[in-house]
């Protein structure tokens, strides 16, 4: 398993640890991404999404279990497709105090088959309400 561990208590939720198989994916040393921000913008690169980057940072505002597949790059800039699983821990007042995000190294062909099945199931809808609104007229 490959993650890091932020300090939900602190603004921009500081990585308080990672594991050496996160800074073995990722290329970074663990003294690079300690105290950085558990988004990991430092990962970021061309081909990252926004919308990815939003689902992570409103998964860091909330209180649920969170996945966001998103394309990252590591330190040489060799960019992979990661499965970001995002925990709240919370202390015995439910209170949100660390978060854990797991790095899953995705096959980008099955999160390709992903986007394809949403573009038709997009598709599908609009032909369906266009097709709808013909029928009205």
């Amino acid at each position: 398993r490959r993650f890091l561990i932020s300090n939900a208590q602190l603004i921009n939720k500081p990585t308080i640890y990672c594991n050496d198989a996160f800074c073995e994916l990722t290329g970074f040393s663990r003294a690079d991404i300690i105290q950085k921000p558990c988004t990991c913008e430092f990962l970021y690169g061309p081909e990252t999404s926004d919308k990815s980057i939003k689902q992570i940072r409103h998964a860091l505002q909330g209180s649920d279990e969170k996945e966001v597949d998103i394309i990252l790059y590591k330190n040489n800039g060799i960019k992979f497709w990661s499965n970001v699983l995002i925990a709240p821990v919370k202390n015995e007042s439910c209170d949100i105090i660390l978060f854990i995000l797991e790095f899953t190294e995705s096959d980008h062909k099955r999160i390709s088959r992903k986007i394809r099945k949403y573009n038709q199931l997009v598709l599908n809808n609009f032909n369906f309400i266009f097709n709808d609104k013909l029928k009205i007229k």
